[in-house]
């Protein structure tokens, strides 16, 4: 019978792993620009975000499933150029990314 708990610790540490790698080798943060915030929510977008960049949809669909694992909901993703880009959306993701990278490196 399959367990109800959700990842084990080793599914989620090997999950903020590979998060890790990725956002180390091309992954960047987007903060949003003080000076555009009055502009209004229809014309600028204001939040914080991170983007994860890869090169092949199988590294996109590892990347959607760590971040599942480790309780992120994927947005949609994107190409820009011939890379896919995965955006995580919040100030809480961008903490948490940062930790994260803090934390194994």
């Amino acid at each position: 019978m399959a367990s109800k708990r959700g990842p084990g610790r080793s599914q989620r540490r090997a999950a903020e792993a590979l998060l890790a790698t990725h956002f180390a080798e091309r992954g960047y943060i987007r903060y949003p620009n003080p000076v555009r915030l009055s502009e209004g929510s229809q014309i600028y977008r204001k939040g914080s975000e991170v983007r994860l960049v890869v090169d092949t949809r199988e590294e996109l669909d590892e990347v959607r499933e760590a971040l599942r694992l480790v309780g992120f909901r994927p947005a949609r993703p994107f190409l820009k150029g011939s890379s896919h880009v995965q955006p995580v959306y919040g100030a809480s993701a961008v903490e948490w990314f940062l930790d994260v990278i803090y934390r194994l490196t």
